[in-house]
């Protein structure tokens, strides 16, 4: 397996916008593995970025239901 690059902040949260964007515009290659094979991450990150924004989402239509 190749090296990963260091990443700065800017770089990770650019990666994170790619690869939520991916895993929403590719429903039928959307496994961790293949993304962690496409962006060059490690599981945790790519589980970490998919759940912070899942959670998000969730908050989010739990509270525009409430209004």
């Amino acid at each position: 397996m190749k090296k990963r690059p260091r990443r700065t902040p800017r770089s990770r949260k650019i990666l994170g916008n790619k690869i939520i964007d991916y895993f929403y515009n590719n429903p039928h290659a959307n496994s961790n593995k293949e993304i962690m094979e496409k962006f060059n991450v490690d599981e945790a990150s790519v589980r970490k970025i998919l759940s912070k924004e899942l959670d998000r989402r969730f908050k989010n239509a739990q509270r525009v239901r409430k209004l």
